[in-house]
């Protein structure tokens, strides 16, 4: 293996390499102090215990200790979306787009096979670029293609829509420049299929009638692409896995995916945020949620090409059961993902329907789908989008909508006629009930609410909730066989819907009574459901907002 370093003027040091001086001299003083500490005793020995190490180290001996802090962030938009242990790394770990790389970046700039992490045994690093398209930067400065350069603590590696920092406390950054060197490995990257002789299958328009509908039953689709929305939210686009499939639905219903996730097999259901109209993909998008069991892992692992068992379609939340001429969407956070179904419908449709679209997010940055539903205002003059953002934010962006979260004020500037209107609401459960008080404060019609419901077990846009395995109360659906146990934090509904049964719904608000069932036991239901009397003294129950207070049976 040979070594050339790259030579550069006194003036390319100074602009350069002041950034590393500083930490060069932190390392060098910190080493000083330590040998001096133990000058006169410079015995070493590989520790194996920690036990063993501290003893070591009051004998005046200085051990071998092997850092577990050497990492590799992937950074983007300024937040860690991924962290490689280096000491636990391969030889080679190849980054791009390819569903074959070891960490797989999604970014249109982004070559199938990026760049290669080179690690050798006396716990060198090295980067390689593997002649990428778009290039790759190492502290400001392009990697020629096919050289490997040392990595060392605080180096900055930039890719397309990426930066990888490098944290490697024992090997302190170059004074000057760092270290090129040629031929250090020849990496063998992984095959490329070639593509099928038909790309654009044509027979899909010519032979639609013997191409599968999919309406019902459980399927494996592909993934064939993933869009970053935001910096926490992805778009996974969904295809059928062998012959190709259309897929029929209800704009904002829900599928479930089927997952095995460290060998447990877990279920956990999205609502779509693709439309019907675009039968021949199928999309799902999800919001990562902190210590979010599958929102997290979907986000973490899943890759192009990579296979997912769905079942469905399922759910009532959708414009197709309340027809209307006129609509308005209410939606927050990642609670825009059925609103999006079902815009998207509206406006493929060109259906004559007068549409008005508020949605509310932390930040501007935050807003999902925010391109795309300023086109759907511009290319449709029955459809019309207002956005706010609830929060400061540090950000050179610029915002002159709407700020504060939903108000009465709002809605009267977007829809004067906003009580002639069926409303569909989706967010989290603080909005849906802060919601719910202002529209019956100003006399809306609560027949004509439609809302999706974030709190419970099945979570449409994604809010990860388990099962209440150890529960003290046993929740029996008669009719479905299902026993659940519950600790009654739960409503009926959303206990019912976690575990795939399905029950009739519209409001969730406790008004309309389509979620009305027959039940036999303890449940609690709040003094302002509009269940009558008679009804109750029958065993009747809204099951929206009755939660269980001891053993139940269910007619359901």
């Amino acid at each position: 293996m040979s070594r050339k370093k790259k030579n550069n003027s006194g003036s390319s040091n100074n602009n350069n390499s002041n950034w590393a001086e500083k930490l060069f001299d932190e390392q060098v003083s910190k080493k000083s102090v330590l040998e001096e500490d133990f000058v006169s005793k410079k015995k070493t020995v590989t520790p194996t215990s920690s036990a063993f190490w501290i003893d070591q180290l009051f004998e005046g001996k200085i051990p071998v200790k092997h850092t577990a802090q050497n990492k590799l962030q992937v950074i983007k938009k300024g937040v860690v979306v991924y962290e490689l242990d280096l000491n636990e790394a391969k030889a080679e770990t190849i980054l791009g787009r390819h569903p074959t790389a070891d960490i797989q970046l999604e970014g249109a700039k982004i070559s199938m096979f990026h760049i290669a992490i080179i690690k050798q045994d006396n716990e060198q690093y090295f980067i390689q670029d593997l002649g990428s398209d778009s290039g790759s930067f190492l502290n400001g400065k392009r990697l020629l293609a096919k050289e490997a350069t040392h990595l060392r603590d605080g180096y900055i590696i930039e890719l397309p829509d990426f930066y990888l920092k490098c944290i490697l406390p024992d090997i302190p950054a170059l004074a000057d420049d760092f270290e090129v060197i040629k031929n250090l490995s020849d990496i063998t990257l992984p095959k490329i299929e070639e593509p099928k002789c038909c790309p654009l299958m044509s027979h899909l328009i010519e032979d639609r009638d013997n191409v599968t509908v999919w309406s019902k039953g459980t399927t494996i689709l592909r993934v064939a692409d993933i869009i970053d929305e935001t910096y926490d939210t992805k778009t996974f686009r969904l295809i059928a896995d062998e012959n190709p499939i259309l897929f029929s639905y209800q704009p904002g219903q829900f599928i479930t995916f089927l997952l095995d996730i460290n060998g447990e097999e877990v279920q956990r259901s999205y609502s779509m945020s693709s439309s019907p109209s675009r039968p021949h993909t199928l999309e799902l998008t999800v919001k990562r949620i902190p210590k979010g069991l599958v929102s997290n892992w979907l986000c973490d692992n899943v890759k192009l090409g990579d296979k997912l068992k769905v079942k469905g379609p399922s759910g009532k939340f959708t414009c197709f059961n309340y027809p209307a001429n006129k609509i308005m969407f209410l939606a927050a956070g990642s609670g825009i993902t059925p609103m999006m179904s079902m815009a998207r419908w509206i406006a493929d449709t060109a259906a004559n329907i007068d549409a008005k679209f508020i949605a509310s997010f932390k930040s501007p940055s935050e807003i999902i789908f925010r391109r795309e539903l300023e086109l759907l205002s511009a290319r449709h003059s029955s459809f019309r989008v207002a956005l706010s953002v609830t929060a400061s934010w540090h950000s050179t962006e610029f915002w002159t909508g709407f700020t504060g979260r939903i108000n009465q004020q709002m809605i009267e500037i977007v829809a004067p006629d906003f009580r002639e209107r069926h409303i569909f609401m989706c967010g989290p459960e603080g909005f849906m009930e802060e919601m719910k008080a202002m529209l019956i404060s100003i006399d809306f019609p609560m027949v004509n609410l439609h809302s999706e419901s974030f709190s419970g077990g099945r979570v449409a846009s994604g809010v990860e909730t388990h099962a209440d395995s150890e529960g003290k109360y046993q929740v029996t659906f008669a009719k479905s066989g299902v026993t659940i146990k519950t600790n009654g934090n739960k409503s009926i509904l959303d206990l019912a819907e976690a575990h795939g049964i399905e029950l009739d719904y519209s409001c969730r608000a406790g008004y309309c009574g389509d979620c009305k069932a027959k039940v036999t036991g303890a449940v609690k239901m709040p003094e302002g459901a509009e269940i009558d009397d008679n009804e109750k003294a029958e065993g009747f129950v809204y099951t929206c907002c009755s939660f269980p207070e001891g053993d139940i049976e269910v007619d359901a």
